[in-house]
């Protein structure tokens, strides 16, 4: 009997540490994230906050929506330096792929479309950004089962911006760090 009782337990030990993504998991959660580029004499800085929802669709693959709210300022060295500043709030959804590195720790390259109306402060037009974003340095580390806290920091964007005089787009690599925490149920 003690044996059967050490091998149930060790079985409920191992199966804590492994952590599997499994198909039909939920997960909720948010970050901070920010972005610094520079593109075509444009030097731009946006912060976000971004709660999140999402649900494995197959094991190791989530699909999820969020809301992000942010505000940036960029600066354009062909007007004199002239600069303004934005508000954004947008909706989006994202695909990641939870790829093991060890027990506790994933490798979890993210991409994420967004719709984004921008509001801008500095008496310029109103626009809407459509972006893509690739999360191509984030990672994460899940000390329990229900609970993961990740970091990004390199990533690759490509935004258009139209409103109603001009349509603008940029595209590249940009420093985009990024932390946040996620609860799994």
């Amino acid at each position: 009997m003690k044996k059967v009782i050490m091998i149930i337990l060790a079985a409920v030990v191992a199966s804590g540490i492994s952590f599997a993504q499994d198909k039909g998991t939920m997960y909720a959660g948010g970050g901070f994230s920010g972005s610094f580029h520079k593109n075509n004499g444009f030097q731009q800085v946006h912060m976000n906050i971004a709660p999140e929802f999402g649900m494995f669709v197959s094991d190791d693959l989530s699909i999820g929506a969020f809301i992000n709210s942010g505000m940036g300022k960029t600066k354009y060295e062909g007007w004199g330096n002239a600069s303004y500043s934005t508000k954004t709030v947008g909706l989006g959804v994202r695909g990641r792929y939870y790829l093991r590195i060890s027990d506790n720790f994933y490798y979890t390259p993210t991409a994420s479309l967004t719709l984004t109306p921008m509001y801008t402060v500095a008496g310029h037009d109103d626009a809407t950004t459509y972006g893509l974003d690739l999360d191509i340095a984030q990672f994460e580390y899940r000390p329990d089962y229900n609970f993961g806290c990740y970091i990004n920091v390199l990533g690759f964007y490509a935004l258009v911006s139209s409103n109603k005089n001009v349509t603008s787009s940029s595209s590249g690599l940009a420093v985009s760090p990024s932390v946040g925490v996620r609860f799994y149920f």
